[in-house]
């Protein structure tokens, strides 16, 4: 009797309960070396950090960068709030459409990495399009508009985070730039495999990047203040030629393919399409070639640009009154425009008698000391690169560091998954242990 009324009831699967069981209460240690993704953080500086504050930073940058149109449109600069909001919105579609394709949201997208442990691959696109697209076409921009326009204390507070925000998410961008041809979570693998501060890794090399953003953000707003827009531009023009004559040159480069990268990144230009600090792309990426060509455009751009801005005196210009052509330009535009605000602002700030300052020489100034002290950093290091790294500039391959990276990819997605299956399983049915309970307080209370 027994048997027969068994046999239809529903029998546990005791493994499977053991493994749920073992899964709640033993979370898995993150691999050596990896920083799990955690919901907020403080450094020992107490600065926040963690992904709700990456969140947060991201809406805090599109709402500048609108506020920052906004400013250019008052003061009567069409041109450089069209090209605002023209990045802006290409980079909101692009986004946009990626999480349509996926079916979810960036909330979603942020409860999911919390839980896994490491982001997700939909987060890291859309922080990808972020640090390659917006972050330095509107950084460009509004170092340089920003000059022209009288500021406030507003617009000069928003100018300077605008400045800094680029600078941090270029450096950030640029260093997924390099490893993205090595798969999802490369950057946080080569991270975990090269920590410390030492000379080989990750931590200072990314502090070098956002030095390094920052002096080509501030030398380009300097150059087109001094000399005319059209030097950096053309400069710049120059660089994504020698990276589409370098694919060219290189198997399966894919020159074509290139130039659409240099016109949707700009990073790309600035720092070289094949020059690479780590590793090199693989050989079938068209990112695949030598980096010495765009390293010594490099040296030769900010090199000649230093000549023009402190030698080339043009007190009429160069004589076309097309696009401000016969304005004057050389060094008593540099010593008028920018050295005398910053010996103003040295003025007012060991007498300390800030109120003295205007907003505008404040911004004019902060450019001129960035120039002066972090180009000089950015032409240093990238001469040490074309001397001493062979994968930066011959393309070599790094293969111990590759197999290194490759371990730690696996190692970091192997403990999300178990993180991720860890979340989902569900908890132990208890209702047979609270009815019980419930029954043993009614027959208590009729008692």
């Amino acid at each position: 009797m027994s048997a027969n009324g068994n046999k239809g009831q529903h029998r546990p699967n005791v493994s499977t309960n053991a493994h749920n069981k073992e899964l709640r209460q033993t979370p898995p240690h993150p691999p050596q070396g990896y920083k799990m993704v955690e919901k907020l953080t403080f450094s020992c500086y107490c600065i926040p950090g963690g992904i709700y504050m990456e969140f947060v930073g991201l809406i805090v940058d599109v709402l500048n960068d609108i506020f920052q149109a906004v400013t250019f449109y008052r003061n009567g600069d069409t041109l450089f709030f069209m090209f605002f909001l023209f990045f802006v919105v290409v980079t909101l579609f692009y986004q946009a459409r990626r999480l349509y394709e996926k079916q979810t949201t960036p909330c979603k997208e942020v409860r999911e990495s919390i839980s896994r442990g490491a982001p997700t691959e939909t987060w890291s696109w859309i922080m990808f399009l972020e640090h390659t697209m917006e972050a330095p076409a509107t950084g460009l921009i509004g170092a340089y508009g920003f000059c022209l326009v009288p500021l406030t204390p507003l617009t000069g507070a928003s100018a300077l985070y605008g400045l800094y925000s680029s600078a941090s998410a270029m450096a950030k961008g640029r260093l997924a730039q390099e490893l993205y041809s090595h798969r999802h979570l490369a950057v946080e693998a080569l991270k975990a495999v090269r920590p410390g501060y030492g000379l080989d890794s990750a931590w200072l090399y990314d502090k070098y990047l956002l030095l390094a953003c920052a002096a080509e953000l501030a030398a380009f707003a300097i150059a087109s203040h001094v000399l005319h827009p059209a030097v950096p531009l053309i400069f710049y023009a120059v660089g994504a030629v020698i990276n589409v004559y370098g694919a060219a040159l290189a198997d399966d480069g894919k020159p074509l393919q290139v130039l659409e990268y240099c016109v949707k990144s700009p990073t790309l230009v600035m720092f070289g399409f094949h020059t690479y600090t780590f590793l090199a792309p693989t050989r079938k990426s068209p990112k695949r070639g030598k980096g010495w060509p765009e390293g010594l455009f490099i040296l030769f751009r900010f090199s000649v640009s230093t000549l023009y801005c402190c030698f080339l005196d043009l007190p009429h210009g160069i004589g076309l009154s097309i696009g401000a052509l016969n304005r004057p330009m050389g060094p008593s535009v540099l010593q008028q425009e920018f050295v005398s605000p910053m010996l103003h602002v040295k003025e007012c700030a060991l007498t300390w008698n800030w109120f003295a300052c205007n907003p505008t020489e404040v911004f004019r100034a902060t450019l001129l000391v960035m120039v002066c002290f972090l180009v000089p950093v950015h032409f240093l290091t990238t001469a040490s690169q074309l001397l001493r790294n062979r994968v930066y500039s011959c393309g070599e391959q790094d293969q111990e560091l590759k197999d290194k990276l490759n371990k730690k990819q696996g190692e970091i997605i192997a403990w999300a998954g178990t993180k991720t299956a860890q979340a989902n399983v569900p908890a132990p049915d208890n209702s047979a242990a609270s009815e019980a309970v419930k029954l043993l307080d009614n027959v208590a209370n009729i008692c």
